[in-house]
């Protein structure tokens, strides 16, 4: 619909990019990028353990990484990256970033600490140009 295309857009991936390596993230990036100049907006996506390369070491983390690996066959999962290599990637493909805190993150974890830490440090994602 022309109509829909007045206004800046919005393109979620929710739950996709913990499986991507760094060449596919590129490439579907280059892809929303396009997409994006044409049409103003923004592109988001929530953190990952994948993600927190600080988390691969809670055992809880670790297991349930290594499940999700196991589930889908794929093992990007298993290959952490941190926020830091995260933010160049994508600035580099010429994005600007912004975290955004998401609301009522709550946790009935074996490990109340440990779930915190986990749930304050993760935040979504918004990319736009």
């Amino acid at each position: 619909n022309k109509e829909l295309l007045k206004e800046p857009i919005g393109i979620f991936a929710e739950g996709f990019m913990q499986y991507t390596n760094k060449k596919q993230r590129e490439f579907l990036l280059q892809k929303i990028k396009v997409i994006l100049i044409k049409n103003n907006g923004s592109f988001f996506f929530e953190d990952s353990l994948t993600f927190h390369p600080e988390f691969s070491n809670i055992v809880i983390s670790k297991d349930l990484t290594r499940k999700m690996s196991q589930i889908s066959g794929n093992n990007n999962l298993l290959k952490y990256v941190s926020q830091e290599e995260l933010a160049k990637e994508f600035k580099d493909i010429g994005f600007k970033i912004k975290r955004i805190a998401p609301d009522n993150l709550t946790s009935q974890s074996y490990n109340e600490k440990e779930a915190k830490l986990i749930i304050k440090n993760f935040k979504h994602w918004e990319l736009k140009l």
